[in-house]
């Protein structure tokens, strides 16, 4: 069964570190979490490194959930940069 890959929003992004942050630690201040305009200021190289250097993406003894939760945000991700290629080719 192939996988679909879909393209990932800036403010899609946020709510999923925000949701991350929030599974991993449980009082963070309002001030601590992501706003969209955060991310948008963001190049797709940094928000990629975000998702790909959080201790679940590379501990094997995490949560596997978690992990394919962070290896499907990262394939979105990758996939942008795909699509923005693309078009700039066109």
């Amino acid at each position: 069964m192939q996988e679909i890959v879909t393209l990932i929003s800036v403010e899609e992004e946020c709510m999923l570190r925000n949701s991350y942050l929030c599974s991993s630690n449980t009082n963070i201040p309002s001030y601590g979490l992501w706003r969209d305009n955060d991310i948008y200021k963001e190049s797709l190289q940094t928000r990629i490194m975000w998702w790909i250097t959080r201790k679940d993406f590379t501990d094997e003894k995490s949560d596997l959930v978690v992990r394919k939760f962070i290896r499907m945000t990262v394939k979105r991700l990758l996939h942008v940069n795909t699509v923005s290629r693309i078009a700039t080719l066109e």
